[in-house]
């Protein structure tokens, strides 16, 4: 409260002066966020791919395209939780089918 009376009661000209003093302050110390572009549209958080156990989903993906080889992926995700992850991957076929692979994030197999 202290604080806000003597922000009310500074003189108008420092206000802005300060503010602009306080958001360089805040950027200078806040860590800065790294805005890049994924490698591929399905390029997961590092938490996914990097496991130390198990198959990450880009190794599932590159799995997939071994397996049925000139695909496009669709769509690729993670569902499940701890040992029991599933990774989905919808493709388009060369012949035009839709399928949905499942990859076992623990073993490697596909379904």
């Amino acid at each position: 409260m202290r604080y806000l009376n003597a922000w009310l009661t500074m003189p108008f000209m420092f206000r802005p002066m300060l503010t602009a003093a306080a958001l360089a302050a805040f950027l200078a110390v806040a860590p800065g966020a790294k805005a890049t572009a994924p490698s591929h549209p399905f390029q997961t958080s590092g938490w996914l791919r990097t496991s130390s156990e198990g198959v990450s989903l880009d190794e599932a993906i590159r799995r997939v395209r071994e397996m049925y080889g000139d695909v496009t992926i669709l769509k690729a995700e993670t569902r499940g939780s701890g040992d029991r992850r599933v990774h989905r991957i919808k493709i388009l076929t060369a012949s035009g089918r839709v399928k949905t692979v499942s990859v076992d994030a623990q073993s490697g197999s596909i379904r």
